[in-house]
C-alpha cells in the first residue's frame, strides 16, 4: 500500500506545482501590473498643482475580486478633465461632487486635493 501512496503523492505535488506556475503566478502578476497602471505608480515628471472641481466619483471592483478602486473625475480650470484613482478610502469618502480646491498630481498619479 505504501508503494502506491508515494508515487501518487509525488504526482500530486508535480501537478500542484505546474498549476501554481501557470495559473496563480500570472494572476498575481496581472493584478500588480493593473494596480501600477490605475494608480499611476510608474509616472515620472513634474508635480502639477491646479485649481479643479470634482465632477464625479465612481467605484470599480475588478471581476472576481473583493478589492475596490475609487476614482474621481476632476475638471481643471482650463476645462480639461482627468480621472484619477484614489487609494485612501477615508479621503475618498470626504470628497464630494462640486467641491473646488487645488489638485496635485503627477501624470495619472493622484497626490492630493485641498479645498
Amino acid at each position: 500500500m505504501d508503494e502506491i501512496k508515494e508515487p501518487m503523492l509525488i504526482s500530486f505535488l508535480i501537478i500542484f506545482a505546474i498549476a501554481f506556475v501557470f495559473i496563480v503566478i500570472p494572476i498575481l502578476s496581472k493584478s500588480s501590473k493593473t494596480n501600477k497602471e490605475m494608480f499611476g505608480q510608474n509616472e515620472i515628471g513634474d508635480t502639477v498643482s491646479v485649481k479643479a472641481k470634482i465632477i464625479s466619483k465612481r467605484i470599480y471592483t475588478p471581476r472576481g475580486s473583493i478589492e475596490r478602486i475609487n476614482f474621481i473625475v476632476f475638471e481643471k480650470e482650463s476645462g480639461d478633465r482627468i480621472e484619477l484613482a484614489i487609494k485612501d478610502e477615508e479621503q475618498y469618502k470626504m470628497m464630494f461632487e462640486g467641491d473646488f480646491g487645488t489638485l496635485t498630481h503627477i501624470g495619472k498619479r493622484y497626490i492630493s486635493f485641498k479645498r
